[in-house]
């Protein structure tokens, strides 16, 4: 972080530029500023309290959304008041040197239904039944 004199005037943008936040962390931080009193801008910490509750009751999944929800109200506070949000949903990926959403490249495993085993073998035993009997 610069060190700024009195004299220097600190910029409004401390280069933040656009906040990135997948759906749900953003709906959850929404709806902790929705339901703060005016004028409490630590909704963060509130964030942050109710991640440190579910992790201390061994909910680690919760906790690293709760905390993910701290980090994204944090940097909203933090950020130059007109800051882009954008919110990724399911399935979309943020391509910085772009700077635009793209379609995530992870692929999906797909599961392939296997036929039992039973049911092969008496399928085979069926087909050489039907053999024998044509060589008669």
């Amino acid at each position: 972080m610069p060190d700024y004199d009195d004299d220097d005037e600190i910029p409004d943008d401390l280069g933040l530029g656009t906040i990135v936040v997948r759906r749900p962390v953003y709906d959850e931080g929404m709806k902790l500023l929705d339901a703060a009193p005016a004028g409490e801008g630590d909704t963060f910490e509130t964030a942050r309290g109710i991640a440190d509750d579910h992790k201390a009751a061994g909910e680690e999944d919760k906790a690293e959304h709760w905390y993910a929800v701290a980090v994204y109200l944090e940097t909203r506070a933090c950020a130059a008041a007109g800051a882009e949000v954008v919110v990724l949903e399911e399935g979309e990926e943020w391509d910085p040197d772009r700077g635009k959403k793209i379609k995530s490249r992870k692929k999906v495993k797909r599961t392939k239904t296997v036929k039992s085993k039973k049911k092969a073998k008496s399928t085979n035993k069926v087909k050489s039944r039907k053999k024998v009997r044509a060589d008669k």
